[in-house]
């Protein structure tokens, strides 16, 4: 049963929409193969605005928002995203 959520939501920089979207999207694999991963989701919300959704179990939280954290890092270090990076942490 789902517990908690994180939505992550994240500003591409001018002309890595695309790029943004696609490493998005492969994140997917990732997400089936986490066990406690219920639902998983990909979303674009404006033009340049995406973001990440999941739904766990209760216990997983901090595992969850670290691991929400490496790939926003991972983007940003890339020099694709605009900070800041919303991360909001969900009790359902």
């Amino acid at each position: 049963m789902e517990k908690f959520a994180l939505l992550a939501r994240v500003e591409a920089k001018p002309g890595k929409e695309q790029e943004v979207a696609d490493f998005i999207k492969s994140a997917l694999p990732l997400a089936q193969a986490e066990t406690e991963t219920v639902r998983w989701y990909a979303l674009q919300i404006g033009p340049s605005t995406f973001g990440i959704f999941e739904t766990f179990p209760e216990g997983k939280s901090s595992q969850r928002y670290c691991s929400f954290l490496h790939i926003i890092n991972y983007l940003w270090l890339d020099f694709l995203l605009f900070l800041p990076v919303i991360i909001v942490y969900v009790h359902l």
